[in-house]
């Protein structure tokens, strides 16, 4: 996830990782409300993890509909925007406005993803509230491939913590609440 990201920026892929970070936002929130796979509930999610960005309610909801959905559905931020790769000023946010013009600067906008994230992951870690059964049941799902959920369980692959890559499969990260619920393949016979 952050490989690509940063693949994107410093390859001068604006429009992509703007629109990939849209989608982590959205399914970082989906891991957070334990609701990854359904359908219906982008809004939710994009905007759980946009507040936990340091975003407000207000915001984050505007930011949905003109950020999220317009890159989503459009590859364009909806109205006037502004979508760039700059160094970004110190405490600036990755979304911001100017004159009614939406600016979402990667660089600024992934340092805050980044920072969201990793506190997640470790209350997530810390099993926070009920951070750790949310995590499980929205990777329980039917819909989810075997290969993701056999890369993210503990008991079919040795990882750490760190965030990595296996196999080309982003690896997000392995809960310590033990095994997920996950049936396991039928054994291939030749």
């Amino acid at each position: 996830m952050f490989h690509d990201v940063k693949t994107c920026i410093e390859g001068g892929a604006n429009f992509s990782a703007a629109l990939s970070l849209s989608v982590y936002t959205d399914a970082l929130g989906g891991l957070i409300n334990g609701n990854l796979a359904e359908t219906g509930v982008s809004e939710l999610n994009y905007t759980t993890f946009l507040k936990r960005m340091g975003y407000t309610p207000d915001q984050a909801a505007k930011y949905y509909r003109a950020v999220r959905c317009g890159l989503a559905h459009q590859y364009f931020i909806k109205g006037e925007h502004v979508i760039g790769i700059m160094t970004p000023e110190v405490g600036s946010k990755g979304i911001r406005e100017a004159l009614d013009v939406i600016c979402f600067i990667n660089e600024a906008y992934f340092a805050e993803f980044k920072k969201a994230y990793f506190d997640y992951k470790s209350e997530l870690l810390a099993g926070n509230g009920n951070l750790p059964a949310n995590f499980d049941r929205a990777l329980s799902d039917p819909t989810i491939p075997y290969q993701v959920k056999a890369v993210a369980d503990p008991n079919t692959v040795q990882v750490s913590l760190a965030v990595g890559a296996i196999s080309g499969v982003s690896l997000i990260f392995v809960p310590t609440a033990g095994p997920m619920p996950w049936p396991q393949p039928a054994a291939v016979t030749s």
